[in-house]
C-alpha cells in the first residue's frame, strides 16, 4: 500500500517504505515500556506479580479499551485481572495506572501543540514589522489600515 499511493493520507505510510525495521523497533519498544509501567506501579502498591500479570492487564486494558466505559477502565481491568491479590490494592493500582496514562497522554499533546507552534511560519504582522517599507526595523510599529 505505501509503495502504490503516495498522496494525501496514504503519505503517512511512506516511512514503511524505508524504515519498516525501525518501526517494529520502536512498536516493540513501546510495547515492552507498558509492560514494565504495569509491573513497576504494582510492585510499588504492593501487589507482587510476575511480567506475565503485566502482560495480562496490559492486553486487559486494550480490550476493555474498546468498550465505552469510561475513567473505571483501569480499576475494572485491575480487578478483573488481579482480584485474587486483593480488590483494594488491585483497583488502587488500576487508578495509578489510569491517572499515569491520562498524565503521559497530556504530556504527549502538549508536546505535539508545542511542536506545532515552534514550526509555524511567521505571521504576517512579524513579516511587515521586518519589511523594508518600514527601513528594517523589528521595533517599527506598522501602520494600521483604516
Amino acid at each position: 500500500l505505501s509503495e502504490r499511493r503516495r498522496l494525501g493520507l496514504w503519505s503517512g505510510l511512506a516511512v514503511m517504505r524505508n524504515h519498516r525495521g525501525r518501526m517494529v523497533a520502536f512498536v516493540l519498544l513501546a510495547v515492552c515500556a507498558q509492560i514494565a509501567r504495569n509491573w513497576l506501579v504494582l510492585q510499588s502498591i504492593g501487589v507482587h506479580v510476575s511480567v506475565l500479570d503485566a502482560i495480562a492487564l496490559l492486553i486487559a486494558m486494550f480490550t476493555l479499551g474498546q468498550l465505552p466505559i469510561g475513567p473505571s477502565l483501569g480499576p475494572a481491568a485491575a480487578v478483573l485481572i488481579l482480584g485474587s491479590h486483593g480488590v483494594a490494592a488491585a483497583a488502587a493500582a488500576g487508578v495509578l495506572l489510569a491517572v499515569t496514562s491520562t498524565v503521559g497522554s497530556l504530556c504527549y499533546a502538549g508536546w505535539a501543540i508545542g511542536d506545532r507552534l515552534a514550526s509555524r511560519p511567521p505571521t504576517q504582522s512579524a513579516e511587515l514589522a521586518l519589511s523594508p517599507e518600514l527601513g528594517g526595523n523589528p521595533d517599527a510599529v506598522a501602520p494600521i489600515p483604516a
